[in-house]
This record gives C-alpha cells, structure tokens and sequence, in this order.
C-alpha cells in the first residue's frame, strides 16, 4: 500500500532505464532522471514520477512521466489490481474522448522490474486540490478568488457529466469487471469481507444491508469513473482541467454514480473536518442542476448513491486504518479503522447513531 512510499530513487532510475532499453530496442541514448517518490502519494499504488529521454531515427523523444506500481495481491488497499483495465479505460477515453485522462504509452505485467505490475503514464502539469491537510483547511483552494473556486467546481461536474455521456460500448469498455449495480454490491461486501480483519463495524453492516434492501430497478446504465472527487483531478492556473486521473474502480454502472460520489467527497472533505465548504462553490443544487444539463440525465436515485459512497469511503478508510498501523504510522489501538469521518457521516446517512469515542482520521499522519 502507497500510504508511505520508501523505494530507493537511484535504483528506480536504473530500473527504468534498463527496463526502457528493453522496451525500445531501436532506441539510443537512454537516459533516466528527476526521480521522485511522494513521501505519501494515495492510499492505493506507490506513484514514481520521472523524465526519460531517447533517441529513435535522429529525432528526440520521451517527456515526463508517471509510473503507478501495484501492490501485491491482498497488501493494499484493494484485495489485487486490474492494470490491463485501468490502462484499458485511460487509452480509450484519451484516445477517443475529449475527457483529459492521462496517456498510457507503457504497461508492464512483470513485477521484477519495480517490485510489482506497473504502468506508465504521462505526466499532466498543474495542481491538485490536497487530501493532507484537507482542500477546504487550507492551501490554494481556498486561497482561489471566489468565481476562481465556483470554475473549478464547474469544470470538474462537466468532465463527470462528460464521462456519463461516453458511448463506453463503443469503446470496448464492455470488458470491465463490474457491470451494473449488482457487481458493484458485491465487490463493496469483499472490499469490507477482506479488510475488517474480523472485527465488525455495525454501521458499515447496517450501511451494506440498506443498499442490498433498496437497490434501485431499471437504470440505465453509463461509465463509472469510480473515484470522481477533485482530488483525482488536476487543474490549469485558469481552474481549466487539465487531468483526470485514478480509473482503477472504472465500472459500468449508474450515470448517477459519479455525481452522487462527488457531492458525498464535497461533503466529506468539508463537514467530515469540521470545516466548511469553500465559499466560492456552487450550491448543492447548482451541481445536480448542471449534471443533469451536461449529461442529459434525470438525477431519480441520488440519496441510494449517496449512501453507497457513503458506504464505500467507510470501507476504504476502514481498510487504510489496519494498513496504516500495519505501517507503524497509527498505533496498535487507533481507533481509525472503526471510528473515522467517514464513518460519522456514514452514520448520518442512515440516521443512526455514531460510534462513540475518539475520531481518527489520515489527516497530519502520512
């Protein structure tokens, strides 16, 4: 799991450059540089970002790039990863779509190379709203001009809404593992099933059989970005975006999907730390106003979803709590893993009772 990133950078520079030798045969003058590894880059795959040069028929080639190296099966924050689909999803959106997800020149199934399966892409300049410490506290965010800040929100519900509208058919993107809301509850229940490590979370349970008792018939059904929040989207000075990254949860499911998880991360980020919302963001209803425009969808689901991303961030702050102690960064009885944000608002949602005790979150602790 990414949540402390410790590979040697000289080594990973030497890595690459044989293992681009490899790759490009009739290429010369290899060179690797600018290796970087976030101290903490996500919760998910270790993230290297590098330059690389070389030279094919005289002409100079290469850029700056990003390598996302998997975790072994079962030691992160997902039971195992799916590069081929992940790599599958950003080749045919960048390829075919105007939605701005990165370029995958290299996929690499052999975990010798970097320590595990890792693919290649390149590098997207300019910002990323923060997780640590949360958008809203502080940082560039909020230090936007209010009509700065309300952009920013617009531009990210329009590539949301974008992705909705994607002919994902067409595109192949059939293939996806999860395909409509049934996979999807299934993988939610491994995703707890795998990570409570025997210790039951009643709100999580009680969460999990409200999605089983309620689930919405005859959607129509549309690609599912999967993790569409602004911390998984990068943005030019002008609040333009630039990138739009981390399709590893990609599905084919509800066009609401996406929406109902970027007001819930809204939420989450803001009233989860007990701080507000930044002032210049657009209401609640101006957002689903604008998707609903944007993608042509009639928005009839949205407190199912909302509670299903609920759901899914209590499971995953549950799984990088154990793992973060696993880490030695949380001790032994944080009470993270059982009693976090997410878990509060979960709570909420479903309009029982929190856990009482002490909140622990990520937050000032990678």
């Amino acid at each position: 799991m990414a949540v402390s990133n410790r590979t040697d950078l000289d080594e990973v520079g030497r890595c690459l450059t044989g293992w681009l030798a490899a790759r490009l045969p009739d290429a010369s003058g290899i060179a690797v540089s600018g290796v970087e590894i976030p101290a903490a880059s996500g919760f998910s795959c270790e993230t290297i970002r590098f330059d690389a040069a070389w030279t094919r028929d005289a002409t100079l080639e290469g850029g700056s790039f990003v390598a996302r190296v998997a975790p072994a099966d079962g030691a992160g924050l997902f039971p195992s990863y799916d590069l081929d689909s992940d790599a599958m999803v950003m080749r045919a959106l960048s390829g075919h779509t105007d939605i701005p997800a990165p370029r995958v020149p290299f996929l690499e199934s052999d975990p010798a190379v970097l320590g595990g399966p890792f693919l290649v892409m390149e590098h997207i300049a300019g910002r990323v709203p923060p997780d640590d410490p949360p958008y809203p506290m502080q940082g560039w965010v909020v230090d936007l001009p209010l009509e700065r800040q309300r952009a920013l929100v617009d531009n990210a519900v329009a590539t949301i809404a974008a992705v909705a509208r994607v002919d994902w058919s067409g595109l192949g993107l059939g293939k996806l593992a999860r395909v409509g809301l049934d996979q999807q509850l299934a993988f939610l229940e491994q995703l707890y099933s795998t990570g409570s490590r025997g210790v039951p979370q009643p709100v999580v349970i009680a969460g999990l059989q409200y999605l089983r008792a309620n689930t919405p018939r005859a959607e129509p059904l549309a690609l599912s970005w999967g993790d569409a929040r602004l911390g998984n989207m990068i943005f030019r000075e002008d609040c333009s975006l630039a990138g739009a990254l981390d399709w590893e949860l990609a599905a084919i499911a509800s066009p609401e999907q996406d929406i109902a998880y970027f007001l819930y991360a809204l939420r989450l980020w803001s009233e989860g730390y007990g701080v507000a919302s930044p002032q210049g963001f657009p209401s609640r209803e101006e957002i689903l106003s604008r998707f609903e425009r944007l993608s042509g969808h009639s928005v009839e689901n949205l407190d199912y979803y909302e509670r299903y991303s609920a759901v899914f961030a209590a499971i995953l702050v549950m799984r990088a709590g154990n793992l973060m102690i696993d880490a030695g960064m949380l001790p032994p009885d944080s009470t993270m893993p059982a009693l976090n944000p997410a878990v509060v608002l979960l709570a909420d949602y479903l309009d029982m009772p929190a856990p009482t005790g002490q909140v622990t979150g990520w937050a000032g602790k990678r």
